[in-house]
């Protein structure tokens, strides 16, 4: 992560502060369109108990921080987004502490987000402490990295946010097995690739086996595609018949929501399984 965060070089500062509306922190607007949870991390640095909530609003995922800033103490949040560039907001404490709510950029797709925590106390102030032998000595901040999904499903760039493994196995039926991936563009856009396998064994039944997937998009709306290739028992004629890669990727536009596979015998729907983007 820390060779992905030098190559942010292009961003733009933020203010954020205690209990007011995020249009009054220079952040954009938390509401939206739509409000799809994909992911909720604790946030806990020395003394700041927070959490942070990745979610998408339809068009992009947006991140939003809360917790309670402790007296005398800075927080910084770094929004990291799909096309490289940063959002950075800061929090500074006095005698007293804060609730802090802030909450990414409307129009970006947020893919990481790190965290800086730096204590201190009354006699000395943010960043210091005092000590009895030395005086006011100063304090490293205490940093922690988040991604969108979580590690090891997520790397916290487009390559990869979440990932979920197929498996989708029933008596009479082919086997099914492979992978969920999901990315995001550069323009923000959530896709999902799908890496199938699907295999006849020695207890599937009929003339034929094949797969479909249904895609569901942030917008309500469904696509389903079909593999015209099927797969059927061995036969001296065709003997590499029993096994076949199947790949599906959604189409650039569009975000994704949810992929369901299903498994077909004589081109009839059988057993599935549903894989979402996230965790929420």
């Amino acid at each position: 992560m820390n060779a992905f965060l030098t190559r942010l070089t292009r961003g733009f500062a933020v203010l954020i502060a205690a209990i007011v509306p995020a249009t009054l922190l220079g952040m954009a607007p938390a509401h939206a369109a739509d409000h799809f949870t994909v992911d909720r991390d604790n946030v806990a640095l020395g003394g700041f108990s927070g959490s942070i909530e990745s979610w998408h609003d339809g068009a992009n995922t947006r991140a939003t921080l809360t917790g309670n800033l402790p007296p005398y103490s800075d927080l910084k949040v770094t929004f990291l987004f799909s096309d490289f560039r940063q959002q950075t907001g800061e929090a500074t404490t006095g005698g007293a502490s804060k609730n802090i709510v802030a909450t990414s950029g409307l129009g970006f797709t947020v893919v990481a987000f790190t965290v800086s925590y730096t204590p201190g106390d009354e006699k000395c102030g943010v960043g210091e402490v005092d000590s009895p032998d030395h005086g006011c000595m100063a304090l490293e901040p205490v940093t922690g990295t988040w991604y969108v999904g979580d590690s090891p499903d997520s790397l916290g760039t487009c390559q990869q946010l979440d990932s979920d493994p197929v498996s989708v196995q029933r008596q009479d039926y082919a086997l099914l097995y492979g992978k969920v991936t999901y990315g995001c563009t550069s323009d923000g856009h959530i896709v999902a690739h799908v890496r199938t396998t699907l295999e006849w064994e020695s207890y599937t039944t009929g003339t034929s086996a094949s797969a479909r997937v249904l895609f569901t998009y942030a917008d309500g709306s469904q696509q389903v595609i079909y593999n015209p290739t099927t797969i059927g028992p061995a036969t001296r004629d065709n003997p590499d018949q029993q096994a076949i890669s199947e790949n599906f990727d959604t189409p650039v536009g569009k975000n994704i929501r949810s992929v369901q596979l299903f498994v077909q015998r004589n081109l009839a729907d059988g057993p599935s399984m549903t894989s979402k983007f996230g965790d929420g």
